[in-house]
């Protein structure tokens, strides 16, 4: 039995595009069709921009996006604990919640878009494995349910 080392969306990803072989008239031009670059003229074409996506490849979500986990998540780099230290306890509330509400903007688009893609929320678990990670998790712990 052979085994394929390639992630499910590596093995569905077939729909050639054409190379650009005209001017076009458009309003926004994004480089660049990962994720990334897909969502942002999909945001801009729903409110009338008109957006023309050019990539480098042939097919789509080819680079980073095509190599990652798949995991649309809110957490970001920076520590809730952190955000507070930086901006204030409200700023830190709104960065914590537009990560909620991006999260449900994707889901709201697949169910719109009917997109199959196996798409489906889970649980995140962050997790300790020293004294000083526990600490740092429990600080975290109580400014968020102290917020």
């Amino acid at each position: 039995m052979t085994i394929k080392n390639q992630s499910s969306w590596e093995m569905h990803t077939d729909k050639a595009y054409p190379k650009l072989n005209a001017i076009l008239d458009t309003d926004v031009v994004i480089v660049g069709a990962g994720i990334t670059g897909i969502f942002n003229a999909y945001m801009l074409a729903q409110s009338g921009v008109r957006v023309v996506v050019l990539e480098e490849e042939e097919n789509i979500v080819q680079g980073v996006t095509r190599k990652t986990t798949a995991f649309i998540e809110s957490a970001i780099d920076t520590s809730f604990t952190e955000l507070i230290t930086l901006f204030g306890i409200d700023r830190a509330k709104l960065v914590y919640q537009s990560g909620q509400d991006a999260i449900q903007l994707f889901a709201d688009i697949i169910a719109k878009e009917k997109i199959d893609c196996d798409y489906q929320t889970v649980s995140a678990y962050t997790y300790a494995t020293t004294e000083k990670e526990f600490r740092e998790l429990t600080r975290e712990y109580t400014a968020l349910k102290k917020s």
